[in-house]
């Protein structure tokens, strides 16, 4: 066994006509992987997958037909031959085990959740023998990937309270106010975005990719109370108030929306025939923008409006993992990364009266370096042949020393606008369908 294995080997070099070609041809094989060694082992899948092994010194004498046992064998069960007298029973056996051949071994090393031209390959054995941690990108990967997402995120810690109905004497701030009801306020809810790319093996061992995220959402809110309470606004500046500051009517509306770009390079840090581990690093362009726009009925109406946005670029790093059930195309997953990018926030407060549309008018700007974590845990199914992905799963996304829309309206009140820098969460639901090839 182990000289056929060698003359298979030496057969695709130079010479190769001359050398020992193994045990005669009507000799049965009857070998399992059980018997080769690592050398073996890494020189046949070697020899096999370069496509340059002449098979002509092992297929017999011209028009003569194939014998189970000979190297014809071997290469019918990689489909390298399309002779059907071709009978590679004990070949087979070897490379099943190797996750070699069509579905054969699919079943008892895992589910063929690899693919090469979206064939019916198993999940590869990733061995030694694959070069860079057995790793290349027929193996472990396919060679393009293009995926949509579908998010289902509701953003965290972003509320703006902006009027309280109450009730008592007129006390001008900073005196508080007796609150008789609840809080006009504005809180973005679940809200839906999508997220689009692709990536593309770049070398055995990496691969490339780009990826857009786009996430809107808002939220509007109205208040009301009857006399002898009055609603007070919580986001005007507290010079501006008199008597007639007070009324019946308050509303709000918040708009948040963000939208990321990024350029990754993926390596494979480990895998086998039912996990892969990949490291990540590349890219992120980050843009956010939240609008905020209020109105009270005040001795004719009041106006208070703000606007932030971010706009920055950075470093991104990050792992990602995941583990095929050995039947059935099932699998688990989970994604994390960090992102590290600077930037520049800009903001604007403006509010207005009936007899004056600019009583106070005020902007602000500055850089940040806003850190990005995020979470992402699941499961999935691939189809048999490889093609197709479908995974759903629950993610987490912290964005750190973001300016929000309380905290700068405060500041403007105050007029203390010194170290500003919250945090904003997402969460919720990403379903993903991914198309491989």
């Amino acid at each position: 066994m182990s000289a056929l294995i060698a003359a298979l080997c030496i057969a695709a070099s130079p010479g190769g006509a001359n050398v020992n070609h193994g045990p005669p041809l009507g000799t049965p094989i009857g070998f399992t992987a059980a018997d080769l060694s690592a050398a073996d082992h890494a020189a046949l899948v070697s020899r096999l997958e370069s496509g340059n092994v002449d098979q002509s010194p092992f297929i017999g004498a011209a028009g003569s037909s194939p014998n189970p046992a000979s190297a014809r064998a071997i290469f019918a069960s990689l489909g390298r031959t399309t002779d059907s007298s071709s009978n590679p029973a004990s070949a087979r056996a070897m490379f099943a085990s190797l996750g070699r051949g069509s579905n054969v071994g699919c079943g008892a090393e895992c589910s063929p959740v690899r693919t090469v031209g979206c064939g019916p390959v198993c999940e590869p054995g990733c061995g030694p023998e694959a070069g860079c941690g057995g790793c290349g990108p027929s193996r472990c990967r396919p060679t393009w990937t293009f995926f949509g997402e579908a998010l289902y995120l509701r953003p965290r810690d972003a509320e703006v309270a902006y009027a309280v109905p109450f009730n008592g004497p007129a006390a001008q701030p900073p005196a508080v106010p007796i609150q008789i009801g609840p809080l006009g306020m504005v809180d973005p809810d679940y809200d839906v975005g999508f997220r689009v790319g692709y990536e593309t093996v770049f070398n055995d061992c990496t691969s490339i990719g780009v990826t857009y995220t786009r996430f809107e959402t808002d939220t509007r809110s109205a208040i009301a109370t009857q006399a002898p309470f009055v609603v007070r606004s919580m986001v005007s500046h507290p010079s501006t108030f008199g008597a007639t500051s007070d009324g019946l009517q308050a509303s709000a509306r918040y708009d948040l929306d963000f939208a990321l770009v990024d350029a990754d390079v993926r390596g494979v840090i480990a895998c086998g025939p039912c996990y892969l581990i990949n490291w990540v690093g590349g890219a992120r362009y980050a843009t956010s923008e939240h609008q905020f726009s209020s109105q009270f009925a005040v001795n004719g109406r009041e106006t208070v409006l703000t606007n932030i946005q971010f706009d920055g670029a950075g470093l991104r790093v990050g792992l990602e993992g995941e583990r095929h059930a050995r039947k059935g195309g099932w699998m688990v997953y989970g994604k994390g990364a960090a992102s590290f990018t600077a930037g520049e926030f800009r903001a604007f407060y403006g509010q207005g009266q009936a007899f004056d549309a600019s009583v106070v008018a005020t902007r602000w700007k500055a850089g940040r370096i806003v850190s990005m974590l995020d979470l992402e845990l699941g499961a999935g199914w691939t189809s048999p042949n490889g093609c197709l992905r479908l995974t759903a799963g629950y993610m987490v996304s912290a964005w750190y020393n973001v300016v929000m829309t309380d905290e700068f309206i405060h500041a403007v009140q105050t007029n203390n606008f010194i170290d500003l820098g919250d945090t904003i969460t997402f969460d919720g639901l990403v379903v993903r369908a991914e198309y491989r090839f």
